[in-house]
C-alpha cells in the first residue's frame, strides 16, 4: 500500500514538473510618469472613472488622462509660474459618499475633476496660491482655460489643513478644515463648510466655526490672550477695540492685513467680562468675549 502511494505522488510531482509556467506580459508601458492617480465616475461627465497622472514639464504642469488600453487621449496644460507663486498638486481632497459609506483617502490625490463645481465638458482642478511668506493663503477651483471658478480662504502653511468632499444624497460638499497656532498656545481647528450648486455654477458658505476666538476665554489677570482670526476675516486687517460691560474701552491694538494671530494682554482688567471687537474702518466686522477672573 506504502508503495502505491510513493508511485501516485511521483507521478503527480512528474505530472507538476512538466507543466509550463505562465509568463505574464504587461498589456502598456508608461515611460517618465510616476505613478497613476484615479477620479471617481461621480466627478466626470459621462460618468465613468479613468486614470491620470500630473507631470511638470520644464515650466508647464501636465495632467494627461488614459483610455482603459492606457493610451493617452487627452492632455491639460497649467502654465506654472516662474516666482513658484502657486502650487497645483497641494492637500488632496479626502471623498466621501453619506449614503454608501464609500471613502477615498487623500492618498488618491483626486486633485483634478469634471464635474464637481459644474457641468460643462472643462476639466478643473485644485490651485494654491502662496503669499510673500510661502504659506499656502487661497485655494483657487480653477477651469482648464484658466477660468477661476471658486476661491477659499486657506491656511496651509504647515501640513495642518485638509480638504473633503462629502456627497450626502443630492447635495455635494467642500468642507476646508484649517488649524491656527500662536506661539506657546495649543493648535486651535476650525471647518468651513461650502455647499456645491453645479447646476447655477456656484458655491456657498452654509457654515464655519466662529471666526474670531479669544483663547482662554477664561483668563488669568496680568496674562496674555490670543485672539485668533481666520483668513477672510483678517485679509483687511483693522483694530481690536476691548471694552468692558459698562462699554468703556480699555485697550486697542492694530491688527495688520492678513494677520490672523492678535496677543491681546490682561494687565489693564479687573475682575469681569470684555468684548473684544474687530472693527475695520470704524465698522464693526466680529467679536468675541473673554471673561477675566
Amino acid at each position: 500500500m506504502k508503495k502505491f502511494y510513493l508511485g501516485a505522488l511521483c507521478c503527480l510531482l512528474a505530472m507538476g514538473s512538466s507543466a509550463q509556467i505562465q509568463t505574464m506580459e504587461p498589456i502598456a508601458t508608461l515611460n517618465g510618469f510616476f505613478s497613476l492617480e484615479f477620479i471617481h465616475g461621480k466627478f466626470t461627465k459621462n460618468g465613468e472613472g479613468m486614470p491620470f497622472t500630473g507631470v511638470k514639464e520644464g515650466n508647464i504642469y501636465k495632467i494627461h488622462f488614459f483610455d482603459k488600453a492606457f493610451n493617452i487621449f487627452k492632455t491639460i496644460e497649467m502654465p506654472a509660474a516662474e516666482s513658484d507663486e502657486y502650487i497645483y498638486f497641494l492637500e488632496n481632497p479626502y471623498f466621501i459618499d453619506v449614503e454608501s459609506g464609500a471613502e477615498f483617502s487623500d492618498y488618491s490625490e483626486m486633485y483634478v475633476t469634471q464635474t464637481l463645481f459644474n457641468n460643462d465638458e472643462k476639466w478643473e482642478f485644485f490651485r494654491g496660491k502662496r503669499d510673500k511668506d510661502w504659506n499656502i493663503s487661497e485655494l483657487d477651483i480653477v477651469s482648464e482655460d484658466g477660468t477661476i471658478i471658486a476661491s477659499f480662504p486657506y491656511i496651509g502653511h504647515d501640513g495642518e489643513a485638509e480638504l473633503q468632499i462629502v456627497l450626502w444624497g443630492e447635495n455635494t460638499y467642500l468642507i476646508i478644515n484649517n488649524s491656527t497656532k500662536a506661539p506657546g498656545e495649543d493648535r486651535v481647528w476650525y471647518s468651513d463648510i461650502y455647499l456645491i450648486d453645479r447646476e447655477a455654477n456656484s458655491v456657498k458658505k452654509i457654515a464655519s466655526t466662529p471666526a474670531m476666538r479669544a483663547i482662554p476665554a477664561l483668563a488669568e489677570r496680568n496674562s496674555t490672550v490670543n485672539v485668533t482670526l481666520d483668513a477672510e476675516t483678517a485679509k483687511n486687517g483693522g483694530e481690536l477695540i476691548i471694552t468692558d460691560s459698562n462699554g468703556r474701552t480699555v485697550g486697542r491694538s492694530y491688527v495688520e492685513a492678513g494677520q490672523t494671530s492678535v496677543p491681546v494682554t490682561t494687565d489693564r482688567m479687573g475682575s469681569g467680562v470684555y468684548n473684544i471687537t474687530l472693527t475695520e474702518k470704524g465698522q464693526k466686522v466680529e467679536n468675541a468675549r473673554i471673561i477675566v477672573k
